[in-house]
């Protein structure tokens, strides 16, 4: 596996690649490739329906490209496609008076998370993964954003994506059956 590879593919927000290296550090994670996509309303919700089936836009989706993902934990090794949607960060960020950088470095680490050994399915995984995003976003020197948010809709959108990930599960098992 290659040294840290961490790619922004929007020249605009570059500015991100300093505090995440930080993220990554503080997670002891030394080794992999992260690449941030940044889209819109539409191309996050057409993304979101090709892979999920969920027909609407939402703040951020984790690609796990490691081709056998063990139990993750901090530290893992990574394999990382994030894609953040700029307009729902935009909204958030009018709704909660923060800035825009804050909320999608948010995002980020919430995506980041994901392949380390966190998960938000239920109440008590959300509250785990949530605190340590508001954990690591404190030790740089941003501050917690989660915190200032209720978000009634993670709970059904969590479920939807568990329903679909255990349907392209059985799918995959399906074709790598002899």
């Amino acid at each position: 596996m290659p040294e840290l590879d961490l790619q922004i593919l929007d020249p605009a927000h570059a500015d991100l690649a300093r505090p995440l290296r930080r993220i990554l550090a503080l997670l002891n994670v030394k080794h992999g490739i992260w690449s941030i996509k940044f889209a819109r309303d539409g191309e996050m919700a057409d993304i979101h329906w090709q892979t999920l089936r969920l027909p609407t836009t939402t703040d951020v989706l984790t690609f796990d490209l490691r081709d056998h993902p063990r139990p993750a934990h901090e530290g893992s090794p990574i394999e990382l496609d994030t894609v953040v949607c700029l307009d729902e960060a935009r909204r958030r960020t009018k709704e909660l008076g923060h800035s825009l950088r804050d909320e999608l470095l948010l995002y980020c680490v919430h995506s980041l998370l994901h392949v380390q050994g966190y998960d938000d399915i239920t109440p008590a995984e959300a509250r785990r993964m949530h605190g340590r995003e508001d954990e690591l976003l404190k030790a740089i020197g941003v501050g917690p954003v989660y915190a200032q948010r209720k978000m009634p809709h993670v709970k059904r959108q969590t479920a939807a994506i568990k329903n679909r990930k255990s349907k392209i599960e059985n799918r995959k098992s399906t074709r790598e059956a002899p």
